[in-house]
């Protein structure tokens, strides 16, 4: 769509706003040579995505505001509170996009050494916040604030953690024109812990969907609203916690959706498995488990948002070859010898018989039969 046939938006006000007195203020940005040739070019200011810039804690709660919560990093429910609020700010961040200015009579050697080292542009407030009218995004414009002192006390919201930095920035006066872009696809509460990695989904998967299929009283029966059966359950929990989590539990999820990582799971699947190269490894059932496993995990974490696809699902990540092959063949009946096999049976026993043979239900599922 072209800007002339674009609709264009009014840039916006948002709570706890700061501007300078003098709308006319000269601001200044400090760029390299090729981001000047770029802009020249293009004719286009660049935007920085808030959680790619230099500072680690952009966007984020300051610490010390944080302190004022009264939680104890120390006590497992008051970390989780924590990393809740911090995971779900790190995801808002990423749909805010910066471009930084600062508030300068003059440019300064730090502000040289730190940003520039190519050109320094000067413009004034006014005629940078008159062109984000014109953007066809939400525009937003003002002061960035220091320290968490104004935070305190207040109802915080993402826009007041947008336009904080730490104290020690605090002689850059900052000037920051940003745009709002919210990704229709990014999923809600998909955070996990503050970066996301696959051991916090393993801890949600295993809290929310085996646990309660685990967790059964002596002598108690399992509920049969349960997702999986307590056999099940106690299986993947153990495939999670001897093969996945060692292995997999410190990456990110979202790296899993690079080709890359999905082609080391499978070579690293194939390193597990049982062959003449490693006669100490894996059975193919127990490859397969742990593939299996892992896909279902994965599962949970699209339906919670956290991933847009599964990146197991679809062939993706295949199997190694030969690990659907059985390694002893099974022990089968003739005909003749499964009719010998029930005249010996009595009228219990042989009924029980007769219907694995002739329906073949796996093995469970026969041994689960009750009179």
């Amino acid at each position: 769509m072209d800007r002339g046939d674009a609709p264009t938006l009014s840039i916006e006000t948002y709570a706890g706003q700061l501007e300078p007195e003098d709308q006319n203020a000269v601001i200044w940005r400090f760029i390299n040579v090729p981001k000047f040739r770029d802009l020249m070019t293009s004719s286009e200011l660049y935007f920085c995505r808030a959680d790619l810039l230099n500072d680690a804690r952009e966007g984020l709660p300051p610490e010390q505001y944080l302190a004022t919560w009264g939680l104890n990093p120390l006590d497992i429910i008051d970390r989780r509170e924590l990393a809740n609020t911090i995971g779900s700010d790190a995801q808002f961040r990423e749909g805010f996009y910066i471009s930084c200015w600062h508030l300068f009579r003059e440019e300064t050697y730090k502000m040289w050494k730190e940003y520039g080292q190519g050109v320094a542009i000067a413009s004034r407030y006014g005629l940078l916040k008159s062109e984000l009218n014109a953007m066809d995004d939400r525009a937003y414009i003002g002061m960035v604030r220091y320290g968490a002192t104004h935070l305190i006390g207040e109802r915080a919201n993402i826009f007041k953690y947008i336009t904080t930095k730490r104290k020690e920035y605090a002689d850059e006066h900052e000037v920051r024109a940003f745009l709002w872009i919210m990704e229709p696809h990014a999923g809600i509460n998909r955070h996990i812990d503050d970066d996301n990695r696959l051991g916090a989904l393993i801890d949600r998967y295993a809290e929310q969907v085996l646990r309660p299929c685990i967790d059964i009283p002596v002598g108690g029966v399992q509920d049969r609203a349960a997702r999986i059966s307590f056999h099940c359950a106690k299986s993947y929990n153990s495939v999670l916690t001897k093969w996945v989590r060692p292995r997999w539990e410190r990456y990110r999820v979202k790296d899993f959706d690079h080709p890359t990582m999905r082609a080391a799971v499978e070579d690293w699947l194939q390193s597990l498995w049982r062959s003449q190269k490693n006669p100490k490894g894996l059975a193919p059932k127990t490859v397969r488990s742990i593939y299996s496993v892992m896909k279902l995990t994965f599962k949970f974490g699209v339906k919670w948002g956290y991933l847009s696809e599964n990146p197991m699902a679809e062939q993706r990540v295949e199997l190694p070859r030969g690990s659907t092959k059985r390694i002893k063949e099974p022990v089968q009946l003739t005909p003749a010898q499964f009719y010998s096999l029930l005249t010996r049976l009595g009228l219990r026993e042989k009924l029980a018989v007769a219907f694995a043979g002739w329906l073949g239900p796996r093995v469970s599922e026969a041994f689960g039969l009750k009179w």
